[in-house]
């Protein structure tokens, strides 16, 4: 079990963030759309490409909008930014949710450690590994009454999507 739960090395390669978001909300609009759930997308097309482990990143993504959509109260909406800056690509998954307390978030990243009655607690702990084994940073804020946004940044390649890869990489 702690084997499975122990996130392998990254298999990095050119990657367009935006194609594994999406692909990730494939998997996750049929409960959002049953559950009365809007998800909203801001980004734009000309992304730049990065250097990641698509299977893990999308696995993160999952995790993050699972948690997003159970916080969520029905006919609410989760906010999805995605946006570069200098040195990388930052996601933004913002709820409306209740929120969390200090002592709830201060615990989040904690391996086994949930809020849900059938949760078993590794969902965060496996992500913040992932992000951390890509070289990034993953946050999250949160407000009492007012959702929880998470945070994510992955460093750049310096290539634009739309540029072709001569090199192989």
């Amino acid at each position: 079990f702690l084997d499975f739960a122990r996130p392998k090395r990254p298999q990095v390669s050119p990657q367009k963030l935006q194609e594994i978001l999406e692909e990730t909300l494939l998997l996750v609009r049929a409960e959002a759309r049953q559950r009365g759930i809007r998800i909203y997308k801001r980004w734009t097309g000309d992304l730049p490409i990065i250097r990641v482990d698509g299977a893990q990143i999308k696995q993160v993504f999952l995790n993050i909008l699972l948690n997003a959509l159970q916080a969520t109260p029905s006919r609410g909406a989760i906010e999805i930014r995605l946006y570069a800056s200098h040195k990388s690509i930052i996601t933004e998954i913002h709820d409306q949710g209740e929120g969390m307390p200090a002592e709830v978030k201060a615990q989040l990243f904690t391996p086994f450690f949930t809020t849900k009655p059938k949760g078993v607690g590794l969902g965060l702990s496996i992500s913040e590994r992932i992000i951390e084994g890509h070289r990034g940073a993953i946050r999250i804020t949160s407000q009492q009454g007012a959702g929880t946004m998470v945070r994510i940044e992955l460093p750049l390649t310096g290539k634009r999507a739309d540029e072709q890869d001569l090199a192989g990489g």
